[in-house]
Protein backbone atom coordinates (compact mmCIF):
# COMPACT_ATOMS: atom_id res chain seq x y z
CA UNK A 1 0.00 0.00 0.00
CA UNK A 2 1.27 3.39 -0.85
CA UNK A 3 1.37 5.64 2.18
CA UNK A 4 2.19 9.07 0.92
CA UNK A 5 1.48 12.65 1.74
CA UNK A 6 2.36 15.34 -0.75
CA UNK A 7 4.77 17.86 0.76
CA UNK A 8 2.47 20.73 -0.14
CA UNK A 9 -0.06 19.24 2.25
CA UNK A 10 2.45 19.48 5.08
CA UNK A 11 2.69 23.24 4.79
CA UNK A 12 5.92 25.19 4.79
CA UNK A 13 7.67 26.49 7.85
CA UNK A 14 9.26 29.90 8.17
CA UNK A 15 12.25 28.87 6.08
CA UNK A 16 9.95 27.57 3.35
CA UNK A 17 11.50 24.09 3.30
CA UNK A 18 10.57 22.73 6.72
CA UNK A 19 7.10 21.37 7.51
CA UNK A 20 5.08 23.59 9.86
CA UNK A 21 4.42 20.47 11.97
CA UNK A 22 6.93 17.65 12.28
CA UNK A 23 5.10 14.42 13.11
CA UNK A 24 8.19 12.19 12.89
CA UNK A 25 9.07 10.17 15.95
CA UNK A 26 7.74 7.72 18.49
CA UNK A 27 4.49 8.48 20.31
CA UNK A 28 2.77 6.76 23.26
CA UNK A 29 -0.98 6.57 22.69
CA UNK A 30 -3.64 6.75 25.40
CA UNK A 31 -7.26 5.75 24.72
CA UNK A 32 -10.31 6.99 26.62
CA UNK A 33 -13.73 5.37 26.28
CA UNK A 34 -16.79 6.31 28.31
CA UNK A 35 -14.62 8.68 30.37
CA UNK A 36 -12.23 5.90 31.42
CA UNK A 37 -8.59 5.85 30.38
CA UNK A 38 -7.51 2.43 29.18
CA UNK A 39 -4.40 0.99 30.85
CA UNK A 40 -2.46 -0.16 27.80
CA UNK A 41 -0.52 2.32 25.70
CA UNK A 42 0.09 1.40 22.06
CA UNK A 43 3.13 2.86 20.32
CA UNK A 44 2.71 5.03 17.23
CA UNK A 45 5.81 5.47 15.05
CA UNK A 46 5.76 8.09 12.32
CA UNK A 47 8.45 8.57 9.71
CA UNK A 48 8.71 11.47 7.26
CA UNK A 49 10.93 10.87 4.22
CA UNK A 50 10.75 13.67 1.68
CA UNK A 51 7.08 13.95 0.82
CA UNK A 52 6.06 10.58 2.29
CA UNK A 53 4.61 10.08 5.77
CA UNK A 54 4.47 6.46 6.87
CA UNK A 55 4.16 4.66 10.15
CA UNK A 56 3.05 1.82 12.36
CA UNK A 57 0.87 1.35 15.41
CA UNK A 58 2.02 -1.41 17.75
CA UNK A 59 -0.33 -2.86 20.33
CA UNK A 60 0.03 -5.70 22.79
CA UNK A 61 -2.17 -8.79 22.68
CA UNK A 62 -1.39 -11.17 25.51
CA UNK A 63 2.39 -11.54 25.47
CA UNK A 64 2.75 -10.60 21.80
CA UNK A 65 3.35 -7.21 20.19
CA UNK A 66 1.31 -6.71 17.03
CA UNK A 67 2.61 -4.11 14.59
CA UNK A 68 0.08 -2.67 12.14
CA UNK A 69 1.02 -0.55 9.13
CA UNK A 70 -0.78 2.79 8.91
CA UNK A 71 -2.93 3.25 5.82
CA UNK A 72 -4.27 6.44 4.19
CA UNK A 73 -1.89 8.64 6.21
CA UNK A 74 -2.60 12.36 5.82
CA UNK A 75 -1.25 15.49 7.44
CA UNK A 76 -2.87 18.83 6.67
CA UNK A 77 -2.75 22.08 8.63
CA UNK A 78 -1.46 20.33 11.75
CA UNK A 79 -4.14 17.62 11.67
CA UNK A 80 -3.20 13.98 11.20
CA UNK A 81 -5.40 11.12 10.09
CA UNK A 82 -4.73 7.48 9.33
CA UNK A 83 -6.43 4.10 9.22
CA UNK A 84 -5.44 0.82 10.87
CA UNK A 85 -6.85 -2.59 9.93
CA UNK A 86 -7.04 -5.25 12.62
CA UNK A 87 -7.69 -8.88 11.76
CA UNK A 88 -8.40 -11.42 14.51
CA UNK A 89 -9.79 -14.94 14.66
CA UNK A 90 -13.40 -13.92 14.13
CA UNK A 91 -13.03 -10.17 14.15
CA UNK A 92 -12.23 -7.68 11.44
CA UNK A 93 -11.91 -4.08 12.55
CA UNK A 94 -10.92 -0.88 10.81
CA UNK A 95 -10.12 2.13 12.96
CA UNK A 96 -9.95 5.63 11.46
CA UNK A 97 -7.93 8.03 13.61
CA UNK A 98 -7.97 11.83 13.51
CA UNK A 99 -6.10 14.25 15.78
CA UNK A 100 -4.37 17.63 16.04
CA UNK A 101 -0.62 17.89 16.48
CA UNK A 102 0.56 20.58 18.90
CA UNK A 103 4.30 20.31 19.57
CA UNK A 104 4.92 17.00 21.32
CA UNK A 105 1.22 16.16 21.78
CA UNK A 106 -1.49 14.84 19.51
CA UNK A 107 -4.76 15.95 21.05
CA UNK A 108 -8.51 16.06 20.42
CA UNK A 109 -8.16 12.64 18.86
CA UNK A 110 -11.19 10.73 17.69
CA UNK A 111 -11.52 7.17 16.44
CA UNK A 112 -14.26 5.84 14.19
CA UNK A 113 -14.45 2.08 14.16
CA UNK A 114 -15.91 -0.53 11.84
CA UNK A 115 -16.10 -3.75 13.85
CA UNK A 116 -17.59 -6.53 11.73
CA UNK A 117 -19.79 -3.97 9.98
CA UNK A 118 -20.89 -2.07 13.10
CA UNK A 119 -19.57 1.12 14.70
CA UNK A 120 -19.41 0.75 18.51
CA UNK A 121 -18.02 4.30 18.75
CA UNK A 122 -21.51 5.67 18.03
CA UNK A 123 -22.70 4.56 21.48
CA UNK A 124 -19.31 4.48 23.21
CA UNK A 125 -17.03 7.19 21.73
CA UNK A 126 -13.35 6.32 21.61
CA UNK A 127 -10.87 9.20 22.01
CA UNK A 128 -7.09 9.17 21.86
CA UNK A 129 -4.14 11.36 22.51
CA UNK A 130 -0.43 10.77 22.15
CA UNK A 131 2.74 12.14 23.70
CA UNK A 132 6.00 12.14 21.79
CA UNK A 133 8.69 9.99 23.39
CA UNK A 134 11.92 11.91 23.94
CA UNK A 135 14.70 9.99 22.23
Amino acid sequence: MALAVVSSILGAGAAGNEPAVNPAGTWKVTYTRDGKTQAYQPTLKLKLEGDKLTGTLTRRRGQQDIEMVLEDVKLEAGEISFTVSIQGNEVKAVRKFHGKIAGDTIKEGTVKEDLNGEDPTLEHPLHWEAKRVKE
